[in-house]
């Protein structure tokens, strides 16, 4: 990759951009793990997306009774979603002369050496641009939720070392990793001024794909570093939204689908995309038990809509994450 600088300094200012909606105590619970954190050059952005729970005083309140004094809060004027609320922050952080930005879900907890695991991490491997730390799930802190990922020619993802122990490691610090989830994605300021921050085509969900997708195609590297732990309490923020199992499905397919046709060409989306739902009918029958008439109206409106949106906008997230498909969904 050119044009970037590869001398960095070796005590670097880290830009924590958390995006905070509706989960004051998730996110005071993360702000809490940064109390004992043995790198002490970086600052907290926090972003709020309209709560309407009261977050923000309860989370001003709580920063009041505490030492921190590296926390700036943003109060959006609406519920943006994930990538605009993010990039909101990034754009801050770019201002605030950042050489590192992380973007972490307010529903994680980090260990103590994270960030110091991080900045040794770049500081040994300059040919790294981006990386992920070990995520571990809350609940299960010896499990690991994911590793970063493998990219697929087939539009998919696969985690790596998902859902098994963390003694199951390799030893070696790091290894390369072709996607990375937004849970936890840790970039280097230049990276953003190259190839742009998050898509904000999608309200929420697939942002995180479309930028590993950029990230291969630029030929940008990406590593998942081992010894840099986060506790992520999978799913809260998605469980908030809906408690529809078939219109969470829904927006995920249709999110991807969307997505991919700026990747491929218009003949392979097309194979593509009768080749992936045929999977998705076995999946959605076998491990959902999806009855036909709902399997029927999910699938036309998956061609149907897949074909014509350019992206799914906070008004087609809300309306197909609350969806039965008990009759045919209109957009």
């Amino acid at each position: 990759m050119n044009k970037i600088n590869k001398n960095k300094n070796p005590n670097p200012f880290i830009s924590i951009v958390i995006l905070n909606w509706n989960g004051y105590k998730d996110t005071i619970e993360c702000l809490q793990s940064f109390l004992v954190c043995d790198y002490d050059n970086f600052e907290i952005i926090l972003v709020d997306n309209a709560s309407t729970d009261g977050s923000v005083e309860h989370i001003k309140k709580w920063i009041a009774g505490t030492s921190f004094k590296n926390i700036r809060i943003i109060e959006n004027l609406d519920n943006y979603g994930f990538a605009k609320g993010n990039n909101i922050g990034i754009a801050v952080a770019l201002e605030n002369k950042a050489e590192y930005v992380l973007l972490l879900n307010n529903d994680t907890v980090v260990d103590k050496h994270f960030l110091e695991n991080i900045v040794r991490f770049f500081n040994d491997n300059k040919s790294y641009f981006v990386a992920t730390p070990q995520i571990r799930y809350f609940d299960k802190p010896e499990i690991i939720w994911n590793c970063g990922g493998k990219l697929s020619d087939f539009g998919t993802r696969k985690y790596f070392y998902e859902d098994r122990s963390y003694k199951e490691l390799p030893q070696n610090k790091f290894f390369d990793v072709s996607f990375i989830t937004g849970c936890a994605l840790i970039v280097r300021s230049e990276v953003y001024e190259k190839i742009g921050m998050l898509t904000e085509d999608f309200f929420f969900g697939e942002e995180d794909f479309e930028f590993s997708l950029r990230l291969k195609k630029n030929k940008i590297s990406a590593a998942c570093i081992l010894d840099s732990v986060v506790y992520h309490k999978v799913n809260s923020s998605i469980s908030k939204t809906s408690d529809i199992v078939i219109g969470k499905i829904f927006i995920n397919y249709l999110s991807r689908f969307v997505n991919l046709k700026n990747y491929m060409s218009l003949w392979k989306w097309q194979l593509w995309r009768y080749l992936y739902i045929i999977y998705i009918i076995y999946l959605l029958r076998t491990r959902h038990k999806i009855q036909l008439n709902p399997l029927k109206n999910f699938i036309l409106c998956l061609l149907r809509y897949s074909s014509t949106l350019k992206g799914t906008d906070k008004a087609t997230f809300d309306k197909c994450i609350n969806f039965d498909f008990s009759y045919k969904l209109e957009l």
